[in-house]
């Protein structure tokens, strides 16, 4: 059995090859503390270590997924308990975190994401600043420099859910809908299957049909971020 050095919740944990990962969170004995810590677990030895590396601002509740070479953090609460709309960058490689110029179009936090391999697709979660949840993808694309809102919406508002890539559709499952119970309706217990879009093809988000997304409320121009 190993432990952490310290308790942790709302972090992400990411496994990069042969160590995992964790990201930020809340230290509980600490008046629930937004830390910027970065804490990686070997398991052949079974040791933890906290890294010199350290996210840029405390964060909780953020989206992170792992492309094979380095991680993307996305969006997450700050100490204020403001949502953001960052994206930080880890590479354990050279042990260093990076805030990415790139940015969300708009403040999320407790949103999930899959890396498909080019492409990181984000299901937006909530923005607890407004009370606004979504029902939209982000679409995060490295390469190109660009993090869009796509066409296709989920079949629900929905945070706190989990999402996993197969190879050729994410699946969603479960999470939070915005009067604060479970991802009940329209249907209980709900996993949602999601094609993202390739070239001509629009993708697919079940049960429901693609259909065209507006912009949230709140988004904010360029200029404002």
């Amino acid at each position: 059995t190993s432990f952490l050095p310290f308790t942790l919740a709302e972090h992400n944990v990411l496994w990069a090859g042969n160590r995992a990962y964790t990201f930020g969170g809340t230290i509980a004995t600490i008046s629930d503390l937004h830390t910027r810590m970065i804490v990686q677990y070997d398991p052949v030895t079974g040791a933890t270590n906290v890294l010199p590396a350290q996210l840029p601002e405390g964060r909780s509740q953020m989206a992170a997924v792992w492309d094979g070479r380095v991680a993307y953090l996305f969006g997450g609460q700050d100490p204020t308990s403001q949502a953001t709309d960052t994206v930080f960058i880890f590479n354990p490689s050279t042990g260093s975190v990076t805030l990415s110029p790139i940015r969300l179009p708009y403040r999320v936090e407790m949103a999930s994401a899959v890396w498909t391999g080019s492409k990181a697709y984000i299901f937006v979660g909530t923005d607890a600043t407004t009370g606004v949840n979504f029902d939209t993808v982000i679409e995060f694309d490295p390469n190109f420099g660009s993090a869009t809102q796509i066409l296709l919406r989920l079949p629900h508002p929905v945070h706190a859910a989990s999402a996993v890539w197969d190879g050729n559709a994410a699946y969603l499952f479960g999470g939070t809908i915005s009067d604060g119970s479970t991802a009940a309706s329209p249907n209980p217990n709900l996993i949602v299957k999601f094609v993202p879009p390739t070239g001509t093809y629009p993708g697919s988000v079940g049960p429901m049909t693609a259909r065209r997304a507006s912009p949230p409320a709140h988004s904010r121009p360029l200029s404002q971020r």
